[in-house]
């Protein structure tokens, strides 16, 4: 909404009685203003002094509510600045200028885009601002679903694998698209101008020129007929063609448009599927299309699982079932004909667009190809159907049309350049939108060439493009219009001809494409942009062939496992991952077809190639080219951090957090595997309980770091002490448990508590002091003393606590078996 810098003010000079003339201006400027379909308008000092009704319709709000509002209000904040330029700027220079659009606040939230004008005015003896500007959200809305499609469709024309081509009605080619040549084994430009007899053997050619003259004749296109053709190296290849009529602007046939596909292979497979009935149906089976087979009264025979998925049916419920069930009451007679046909004349239907009822009375949309099926003897015995469901792109290609009718109605509407020229190329019709873009008066247009609004620079290619329509009826031409002022535009001029009263004209239309232009380039800074994060992803991908070699590798891969690029090329799996994964990535390169084996998350080692090792987590997907399995990606995430963190997890699990000794977990394990083996060899094995004379003392003169700290230090000198076979165990506290299997004598046990209490007699240092501690031991051996784990631990607990008890001043050993 403008809001230029208050306008001085003039003296208003109208005096005078009102003519009835006047009156009359007066009153259809009103009714004018009652009945417009823009928003109109008049601001003083920056706010609202006047709104016309459908100002109200295309807001929300009430004339009410905006009188003596500030009008920069109602613009969206990020337009404000924009508007309040190119508004001043529209005052300043006092001639048409083209409208300016930006976003309008609604009463109800809404975000409008609107395109607006502006002009000074005197109201009511001031100086004002009259403004008008119009809805053009929808426009908008369309203009980016449009620019969408166009990249989609661009995309899916780079992607194309099947061969177009065009021919006229005398047979050349006027067009072939680079598969068709890469197939054919021809050069891009090899084929223009020939006739297609080229590359159609002798004995092909009445029926290919059948089907092309039922498509003249008809109109209709043909949806695909199979035939073979003839490459350049004389070899001879079968083909699934679709023949299209292509019509000019009066909708006479110029020539085909065709889609043909390479069916030598899938027709070489249905010959070698035929002959194993039992390949046949587990193929069948894990078909995600529906296939079924039926017999010449329409009952099931055969289904397999997506049949009845799409039906909602068990296979008992649909065998031996009429089919026509599923057919929606609309479609039988359509069913009929289409069997009937396949029936009467022994050829497949290969696309049969129809509708099916569920289970549930839910409609589903299909596209089936239907056979007949013959016995040994030749004889129709039934039909066999392949049923693709095309419900989402149905719903799709409806609601394109859709938006495509709605665009085209909009389109019709749209302001453009029209323009009528005669043969010598002078404007002789035009609309108000060629006024406002090349900036001349009717009166200057009338006399004027349709070549002086063309910049001087493209004048002769223009003036060629004006003749090639007089001459072949059709041409378009991008240009650059050129303003009276001088600006120039680009804009896209179309022209056909159009015969009046034996005259020939030139009537065309231009589009601006200023914008898209903008919109490509800013479209490749974009691709050039996600092409280097792509580059510069910190995740490992690479691409491996079936058989194991790197074909291609990232800079993280090549950074983080520290081979170059040129070495990544001579590697091989077996280079790189764990011999222990090696199986699992070898059946992933061995079974490229095996549905669902690169949908999960995988888990690999990595030997780098300082041999080091790092853990990844792998997703890999199959790339695939001309529809059959090619190489395998992987992106890969390092993982070896986690993997730390999840064994560290492990050993806290079974092991002493303070110590790092085996915890009764653990050393219930151990004790369990030691006494199957010494009941299985017939030896004895002994536990001894370990337990700190005066620790608590330790504790509440030192601190408990300190008591931590001697701790540390006691389970060393334990694990010295003991054999590599025994297992030290920190049972909590001050106490320790030592397990000695494989005890071939009962002196071996107190050997080793010998040497433990000669161990302690060194003292420990402790904060910079020496600490003397003793310990007291309790002796129980299997089976002399018990024969489980609780028996033995209950006996050298006795042990010990006897020796606690009377203590070493008594004379008594640091241990003992007997029970107190």
């Amino acid at each position: 909404m403008a809001n230029p810098r208050k306008p001085t003010q003039k003296k208003c000079a109208s005096s005078g009685k009102i003519t009835a003339n006047q009156a009359d201006q007066a009153a259809l400027g009103q009714a004018l203003l009652q009945s417009t379909s823009a928003g109109i308008y008049i601001v003083q000092d920056g706010e609202f002094v006047y709104l016309s009704p459908f100002f109200e319709t295309l807001t929300g709000y009430s004339i009410k509510e905006l009188l003596g509002q500030e009008s920069l209000k109602l613009v969206h904040p990020d337009d404000r600045e924009m508007v309040r330029r190119a508004a001043i700027s529209m005052l300043k220079q006092r001639r048409k200028q083209n409208p300016f659009e930006y976003r309008f606040l609604k009463k109800n939230g809404d975000v409008m885009w609107v395109m607006e004008t502006v002009s000074p005015i005197d109201y009511k003896g001031r100086r004002a601002t009259l403004g008008s500007f119009m809805d053009i959200h929808q426009r908008k809305m369309l203009e980016e679903a449009l620019a969408v499609s166009e990249q989609m469709h661009s995309a899916m024309l780079s992607q194309m694998y099947d061969a177009c081509f065009e021919v006229n009605l005398s047979g050349n080619f006027i067009f072939t698209n680079n598969s068709m040549c890469v197939s054919l084994r021809y050069n891009l430009h090899d084929l223009d101008g020939k006739h297609s007899d080229l590359i159609i053997p002798e004995e092909d050619r009445e029926i290919v020129y059948n089907a092309f003259n039922q498509v003249f004749k008809s109109g209709q296109t043909n949806t695909g007929f199979i035939h073979r053709v003839k490459r350049k190296d004389g070899i001879v290849i079968s083909v699934e063609t679709c023949i299209s009529p292509l019509r000019e602007s009066a909708g006479r046939i110029t020539g085909f448009i065709c889609v043909s596909r390479d069916v030598t292979e899938s027709r070489r497979l249905q010959t070698a599927l035929s002959r194993s009935e039992e390949l046949h149906r587990t193929i069948l089976e894990q078909m995600y299309d529906s296939y079924y087979e039926v017999d010449l009264a329409g009952n099931f025979t055969f289904v397999n699982d997506s049949v009845c998925a799409n039906l909602l049916c068990s296979k008992e419920e649909l065998l031996g079932k009429n089919f026509s069930f599923s057919v929606p009451p609309d479609e039988i007679k359509n069913m009929f004909l289409a069997f009937n046909q396949v029936f009467r004349t022994g050829q497949p239907n290969k696309a049969f667009s129809h509708k099916i009822l569920r289970r549930d009375g839910t409609i589903i949309y299909a596209e089936s190809s239907i056979d007949l099926r013959r016995d040994e003897t030749g004889q129709p015995i039934g039909f066999r159907s392949i049923s693709r469901d095309i419900t989402e792109r149905k719903q799709l290609e409806e609601a394109l049309l859709e938006e495509k009718n709605f665009t085209d109605s909009v389109m019709d509407s749209m302001p453009g350049i029209f323009y009528t020229l005669n043969e010598k190329g002078n404007i002789i019709r035009w609309n108000k939108n060629e006024e406002k873009v090349t900036g001349y008066s009717a009166m200057e247009l009338s006399n004027m060439n349709a070549l002086n609004t063309i910049a001087e620079e493209d004048r002769e290619r223009v003036a060629s493009k004006i003749g090639e329509v007089f001459s072949k009826g059709y041409s378009s031409i991008e240009t650059q219009v050129l303003a009276k002022d001088g600006s120039k535009t680009r804009y896209l001029l179309t022209g056909a001809r159009v015969d009046i009263g034996n005259k020939p004209y030139l009537v065309g239309m231009g589009i601006d494409i200023s914008e898209r232009l903008q919109a490509e380039q800013a479209l490749k800074q974009s691709e050039e942009r996600y092409r280097a994060l792509f580059d510069s992803s910190l995740n490992l991908i690479y691409i491996l062939d079936f058989e194991g070699r790197f074909l291609d590798a990232n800079h993280a891969t090549m950074e983080l496992i520290g081979y170059s690029k040129e070495e990544m090329s001579t590697l091989n799996v077996a280079s790189l991952f764990d011999p222990e994964d090696l199986p699992v990535v070898l059946a992933m390169l061995n079974k490229a077809g095996v549905p669902g084996l690169y949908k999960e998350l995988m888990e690999f080692k990595l030997r780098c190639k300082d041999g080091t090792y790092l853990y990844v987590e792998v997703q890999s997907s199959l790339i695939r080219r001309d529809g059959k399995p090619y190489a395998i990606q992987g992106i890969a995430r390092d993982i070896t951090e986690r993997k730390m963190f999840e064994q560290k997890l492990s050993e806290m699990a079974t092991h002493d957090f303070l110590t790092g000794l085996p915890n009764r977990v653990l050393l219930n394990d151990r004790f369990t595997m030691a006494l199957a083996q010494a009941h299985r060899n017939k030896h004895r094995l002994a536990i001894i309980a370990v337990d700190l004379d005066r620790f608590k003392s330790v504790n509440d003169t030192l601190g408990h770091q300190a008591g931590d700290d001697l701790l540390k230090a006691i389970a060393i000198r334990l694990k010295e002490s003991v054999r590599l076979s025994d297992t030290v165990a920190r049972m909590g506290g001050d106490e320790f448990l030592l397990l000695m299997p494989e005890l071939h004598m009962i002196e071996d046990a107190k050997k080793i508590i010998d040497k433990i209490a000669l161990a302690f007699k060194e003292p420990f240092s402790l904060q910079g002091s020496r600490l003397n501690m003793s310990a007291s031991m309790g002796l129980a051996v299997y089976p002399d003393d018990g024969e489980d784990m609780e028996a033995l631990m209950r006996k050298s607990d006795a042990a010990m606590y006897n020796i606690k008890r009377h203590g070493p001043s008594e004379g008594r050993p640091r241990y003992t078996r007997e029970d107190a």
